[in-house]
């Protein structure tokens, strides 16, 4: 890959003729480009989420310089000597490799490429070490060698059915009966290329393999040799841009793949030869001609990936992608809880409704999030870590709701909004690069992720907006002047949802032990997140049974139920996050010490709280 990187900007010269660096708009219509199926990480999607994950990764930013993400990849594929000097890399501490100060730190490649090859010992060296060894700075210098590689793989995507900027010469020019005005690509050179490995072969047997010996006729042709193998050469390790339909299993291929290929099927030749109609068109920025190209491309790819996708998938993603559900969704629970707040010092009876609504709409906007991702990847939402934080934020907000429906007090408004806009914060921090995933093989199973870990997070879900009730319990009781009554009244609906959360995490567990046996052989192995499961429920059956034998007082009790937020987040987080058992399918670093902070502090206030309540309990 370094060694790649090293001759990457040759190749690019050698692509198109250089373009002046300047801020590009789109000339042409891109949607039925954005509808293009390409297949990444092991998944069919559209382009528009393609171009959005690869800019994401690359620049830190959704959009560049105004533009979409989709019109971004739409240069970069189709002009990729303009698209080298978009600023587009996000460099962190760009002082210490020279490069000048810019707001918000983004440099083109033409001005990194020079940059990795000089520190090319440095990267094989990192290469060979473990990653767990490199400091903050040797992170990001691996991060941006990354993100330049995968750059040239999206650069050379077309390059071989794009205009190349390389002089044919005169001789060959004469032999082949070309003209030297005529356009000519590495495509409709091919079949020219037998004979010029012929001629450079006779060359050699002549005159060796020493470039001074030849003459200038001779010298022309080992050079123009020698470029057309570095383009082919560069072109056949570009893998990343896969838009053409398997010819047998299920791996899609890139266009580089069947270049050259003479038996393709008819439909995918066609298919072949439209994208490169709708690429030569994109780079002579004829909108007309694209437009065609583009959306006939579109109507032949509906027919070839119906064995792996529908339109109508590709469809509810791109909206899934437009409308951020979950972006919405929090932002209507803080409204929620700001309208709650105001009505809580005015009694305007208009901000309740407005508190309701605002929660109400949320939740189904919420709802349509978990749904669009059921419809696209055919499974429950909850197979990685980040979906479900998404499904049990929304289980912990219909919870509330049904206390609020019960005590119409404001109450479960509050535990909902936190719960909520909390919840799909942290979902936030997880959610890098494509989160429709492909699963893991052991959790390809969608009869299991129905019933196990659907019923294992709804029990997440009903533990979350316990121990949140749990806190405001001890928060009221702790007040002076706090009426009996309404505590009481409290400590029934807390109990109920701690019976629940029982019931669905006791069910999961068991039937998590039953997956365990089908998938590795054994009900019960002591893995870290089955002993996190059974922490909850043996929590909640202690804390449940020590308040029926009254070994546990009221407010006891509920500092217990109120720790079942730091339970549920060592059993949940805890194990995904620290990468320990077969169960840690989330690996992600640098999250432990923001565990170790979250558990500390609820810690505290939990105990603050306690014995806050505990000592108003000794002055009635």
């Amino acid at each position: 890959m370094i060694r790649f990187m090293a001759i990457c900007a040759l190749v690019m010269v050698m692509i198109c003729p250089c373009a002046p660096a300047q801020a590009s708009t789109s000339p042409f219509s891109l949607n039925d480009f954005e509808h293009i199926p390409v297949q990444d990480q092991g998944r069919v999607k559209p382009l528009k989420s393609f171009a959005r994950q690869y800019l994401t990764q690359i620049s830190g930013q959704n959009t560049f310089e105004g533009e979409p993400a989709s019109a971004w990849l739409a240069r970069t594929l189709f002009d990729p000597a303009r698209a080298m000097n978009d600023r587009v890399f996000r460099v962190i501490h760009p002082g210490a490799y020279g490069l000048p100060d810019r707001p918000h730190a983004r440099y083109s490649f033409i001005e990194i490429a020079p940059l990795l090859q000089e520190r090319q010992d440095i990267l094989n060296t990192l290469g060979q070490a473990d990653p767990k060894t490199w400091s903050p700075d040797q992170q990001a210098l691996m991060t941006l060698n990354d993100n330049a590689f995968i750059y040239t793989q999206l650069l050379r995507s077309f390059s071989y059915i794009l205009p190349l900027n390389l002089t044919i010469p005169p001789l060959l020019q004469k032999k082949w009966n070309i003209k030297e005005s005529e356009v000519h690509t590495l495509d409709s050179l091919s079949a020219f290329i037998p004979d010029l490995k012929k001629n450079l072969q006779k060359i050699i047997a002549r005159k060796g393999d020493q470039i001074s010996r030849y003459g200038e006729d001779e010298k022309e042709i080992a050079g123009f040799a020698y470029q057309l193998q570095i383009l082919q050469e560069a072109g056949r390790q570009s893998h990343l841009f896969k838009p053409v339909p398997p010819l047998a299993g299920e791996e899609w291929v890139s266009l580089w793949s069947i270049q050259g290929l003479q038996k393709l099927p008819p439909d995918i030749k066609a298919y072949r030869d439209v994208l490169g109609k709708m690429a030569r068109s994109g780079h002579a920025e004829d909108a007309s001609q694209f437009a065609h190209a583009s959306q006939l491309a579109r109507t032949q790819a509906e027919t070839l990936m119906s064995a792996f996708v529908t339109p109508a998938q590709i469809e509810a993603e791109i909206w899934y992608h437009d409308l951020s559900p979950f972006v919405t969704a929090s932002l209507l629970y803080l409204f929620s809880f700001f309208a709650l707040t105001f009505f809580s010092f005015k009694s305007y009876h208009i901000l309740y409704r407005l508190a309701l609504g605002g929660l109400v709409l949320g939740a189904v906007i919420h709802l349509a999030g978990l749904g669009l991702r059921i419809f696209i990847l055919e499974r429950p939402p909850v197979g990685t870590l980040y979906e479900s934080i998404l499904f049990v934020s929304w289980i912990g907000v219909m919870t509330a709701l049904w206390v609020e429906h019960r005590r119409k007090d404001g109450l479960g408004i509050l535990t909902a909004t936190v719960s909520g806009a909390l919840l799909l914060t942290v979902a936030g921090g997880f959610a890098e690069g494509d989160t429709l995933k492909m699963l893991v093989a052991v959790l390809n199973t969608n009869f299991w992720l129905t019933v196990h870990v659907l019923c294992i997070t709804i029990g997440y879900g009903f533990c979350v907006i316990t121990g949140i009730m749990a806190h405001i319990y001890l928060y009221q009781s702790g007040r002076a002047g706090e009426s009996a009554d309404d505590t009481k009244n409290l400590d029934v609906h807390i109990k109920t949802l701690a019976l629940m959360s029982l019931l669905f995490t006791t069910v999961g567990t068991i039937l998590g032990g039953i997956w365990a046996d089908q998938s590795w052989g054994r009900f019960w192995g002591w893995d870290p997140k089955e002993n996190g499961a059974l922490l909850i429920v043996l929590w909640l059956a202690w804390i449940l049974h020590g308040r029926i034998s009254r070994h546990l007082s009221r407010n006891a009790s509920m500092a217990g139920l109120g720790f079942l937020t730091v339970i549920v987040a060592l059993a949940w987080f805890g194990v995904n996050l620290l990468g320990t058992g077969l169960h840690s399918y989330g690996f992600i670093e640098g999250v432990a010490a923001s565990l170790i902070a979250f558990c500390a502090v609820e810690t505290l206030l939990i105990g603050g709280l306690w014995y806050r309540a505990r000592r108003q309990e000794r002055l009635r």
